[in-house]
């Protein structure tokens, strides 16, 4: 199959984890073959062939039904290679078969090995995070998921995804680990700043589900405002104030924590950037605090940091 028509193909997921059966669950519903579910933990795999529909199961992708036309790789990036290892081994693939990955920082040469059995490789990762709930399967439409790789691959992977009402968009293979440290930077990043955020207010007596409700509306707002202004607009706070001594007083109340000190002043000349891009803020102000930052980054005490020094 050529065409980049999804109707009649048969798909086999291998990982059962969270990325393996939302996409698995979300194909069924789709009205599409999910032909065998491989994972190597027996009880992961059942359940994800319950939730999909799928035919079979199996514990080595060695071990595939005949007549398979796409399979998608959804294991951790560690594993992926010595997955692809098994199927280069293997005589499961015949030419015209397409086997896409979902790892977010590798791109589909990893999976160039297959490419001598006459298979067409990509990668497939969704800008989205999942729960490991059996409702998972729903995030899949609206999502933006990127790809990359041989052009059978991708046009197939595009016909699937559009079958899900996931919103493909095509990557340069160079770049795909750039794009990783994006969505790492949305999503992993933004849960240490709630955790760290919720610590601080440990700190005051406020227990976890409590700060965590606090926290909530705030980010919730947050999140509403860069949707619907971009980031310069929807910066607030003391930086984008010019409110220098507010800055100090907060390096101050950072310093028995090194580590959340020099995140704080990272991500603040970051924040000094966007604020520059409002130009709300005289330049003046905005340098001496991004000076102030820059000073605590190369490891000089916030009162012995002085703008200009």
């Amino acid at each position: 199959m050529h065409t980049g028509e999804v109707r009649g193909e048969r798909i086999v997921i291998v990982g059962a984890g969270r990325v393996g059966t939302s996409i698995a669950v979300a194909i069924h519903k789709a009205g599409l073959e999910v032909a065998a579910i491989v994972d190597v933990q027996a009880a992961r795999a059942q359940r994800c062939a319950v939730l999909s529909g799928a035919a079979s199961v199996s514990s080595s992708p060695a071990e595939l039904p005949p007549a398979v036309s796409y399979v998608i790789l959804a294991v951790p990036d560690d594993a992926l290679p010595h997955v692809v290892a098994a199927l280069a081994r293997s005589t499961v693939l015949q030419p015209g078969v397409a086997v896409a990955h979902t790892c977010g920082a590798l791109a589909s040469t990893v999976l160039a090995p297959l490419r001598t059995k006459g298979v067409a490789v990509a990668s497939m990762h969704p800008i989205m995070t999942f729960s490991g709930g059996e409702d998972d399967w729903q995030s899949w439409k609206g999502t933006y998921v990127s790809l990359e790789g041989d052009e059978d691959a991708v046009r197939r992977a595009i016909a699937l995804l559009r079958r899900l009402e996931a919103i493909p968009v095509e990557l340069p293979t160079a770049q795909k680990v750039l794009y990783h440290v994006a969505c790492v930077f949305v999503s992993n990043y933004v849960v240490a700043m709630h955790a760290s955020a919720v610590a601080l207010l440990a700190r005051l007596g406020f227990d976890e589900d409590t700060a965590t409700r606090m926290l909530a509306p705030l980010l919730r707002q947050t999140v509403r405002n860069l949707e619907a202004q971009g980031a310069a607009r929807a910066l607030t706070g003391p930086i984008v104030r010019g409110d220098l001594h507010t800055v100090q007083q907060h390096l101050l109340a950072l310093q028995d924590q090194p580590e959340l000190a020099a995140a704080y002043a990272a991500l603040g000349r970051v924040c000094v950037l966007i604020a520059r891009q409002q130009k709300a803020t005289s330049p003046e102000s905005l340098q001496a605090i991004d000076d102030l930052l820059a000073g605590y980054l190369s490891c000089r005490s916030p009162q012995d940091t002085t703008p200009g020094k």
